[in-house]
């Protein structure tokens, strides 16, 4: 079993690189076969994140190869970025505020002061609060637009990008070090890598679904490629996505897809995560598809299997969570 386990990690991770990176064939690593596969922990392993450590500081290669000198045990430290929160937390860190959110973020950050919407910070109230390291994304335009700022008046920021499961073991190991407390990611990591792959496993070999991702708002509905957070999750879980990213262009997450499109792929299941208040999702959905005789005429949506998904596991990135996450969206795809 352990070795079932490391080589479909290594599989899965070698399928999480080639979508993040937007590569057309994905090559397994060449010792993956034999379970040999370097992971997080092994002995060589090391951290793609860390370019030098000291006792004092780490240099962290960021997503656009900037090298960022970060100290250690800050005091007053900001994640400004719910998923990144989660993980800070399962590091031992705490943070002095949080972005907007109903759901996303670790049960000890829920009375933390809100320091706006994470599309839309509040620069004036973060750079009051006077914090000495700020985490950001680095997918989102008014992030970066902050970091300059911040990087411009002498406050250590990180920008880091959170996409998947991968990320998750490599930003805990990043975490852990800057707040001082390694030991975390032995207490942690191989267990939750243990039920993670149990549930790939679960699902490996068995009929391939065919899915349709929505990311729904208020404002609009899109389709979601493989490089997006569910559409991902579900192709890991060996789901089979209508959305064809070449077709796309490389690095599209979300596109405009035609109804025609859909009637010609006819989905088994579509997903939909929700992003703001139901009521306005729900009135867009019925705006934008629910009005098409087409739509309503899809087996999918006749049968019940369009599946509006949890926020905390979906529009937001887990933490110690991971597990249930691809269990829960390994139930929707396979169930009968």
């Amino acid at each position: 079993m352990e070795y079932l386990r490391r080589v479909v990690l290594a599989t899965m991770m070698a399928l999480v690189a080639g979508a993040l990176f937007g590569a057309g064939t994905v090559e397994m690593p060449a010792d993956a076969a034999s379970g040999d596969a370097l992971m997080l922990g092994d002995e060589g392993w090391s951290n793609p994140l860390i370019k030098e450590e000291t006792d004092e500081y780490v240099i962290v290669l960021d997503p656009f190869g900037n090298e960022v000198q970060i100290s250690k045990r800050p005091e007053r430290p900001l994640i400004n970025y719910n998923s990144m929160l989660g993980v800070w937390y399962v590091a031992g860190g705490t943070s002095i505020g949080r972005p907007q959110a109903s759901a996303g973020f670790p049960e000890a950050a829920a009375d933390l002061p809100i320091t706006g919407r994470v599309a839309s910070p509040n620069t004036e109230l973060i750079v009051s609060m006077n914090p000495d390291l700020v985490v950001l994304s680095s997918s989102m335009d008014a992030h970066r637009t902050l970091a300059e700022l911040l990087i411009a008046s002498g406050t250590e920021t990180l920008m880091l990008s959170y996409e998947n499961y991968v990320d998750f073991e490599n930003i805990l190991d990043l975490f852990a070090r800057i707040v001082g407390n390694p030991d975390v990611v032995e207490s942690v990591v191989p267990g939750l890598r243990t039920r993670v792959t149990d549930v790939w496993s679960q699902y490996a070999g068995q009929e391939p679904v065919t899915f349709l991702s929505l990311f729904a708002s208020s404002r609009s509905v899109s389709a979601e490629t493989n490089l997006a957070h569910t559409a991902r999750m579900a192709a890991l879980l060996g789901g089979e996505n209508i959305v064809e990213e070449g077709t796309f262009g490389q690095g599209e997450k979300r596109v405009t897809l035609s109804m025609e499109r859909i009637l010609e792929r006819n989905p088994d299941v579509v997903l939909v995560t929700p992003m703001g208040a139901m009521d306005g999702i729900q009135d867009r959905m019925r705006e934008d598809l629910e009005s098409n005789d087409a739509w309503m005429a899809l087996p999918a949506v006749q049968e019940g299997r369009v599946i509006y998904l949890p926020p905390e596991y979906f529009l937001y990135k887990p933490s110690e969570e991971w597990p249930e996450a691809f269990e829960f969206l390994g139930e929707i795809l396979y169930s009968e």
